[in-house]
């Protein structure tokens, strides 16, 4: 019910403390220098669902609006 956040920079809180409300998806991505050195993808774990495929940097991973929550994040940073 609240729809995607504002980004967020790596060190900072994201979501809706507070509100009971599951996170169903993700977007991640690497920005600056690094981004251009190394490439970012990484998987999510629903619940009834199971892992989703593997996505690149920037890519939503998830069940957006399906109510199954993710409960695991794998991430892989490899050099281009």
């Amino acid at each position: 019910g609240s729809g995607w956040t504002d980004p967020v920079p790596i060190s900072s809180q994201c979501g809706t403390t507070g509100q009971s409300k599951p996170i169903e998806a993700v977007k991640l991505a690497l920005e600056g220098g690094i981004a251009d050195r190394y490439a970012l993808t990484y998987q999510t774990h629903s619940s009834y669902v199971g892992w989703t495929g593997w996505v690149s940097g920037g890519s939503v991973s998830g069940t957006p609006n399906t109510g199954h929550e993710i409960e695991a994040i794998a991430i892989k940073v490899s050099p281009k």
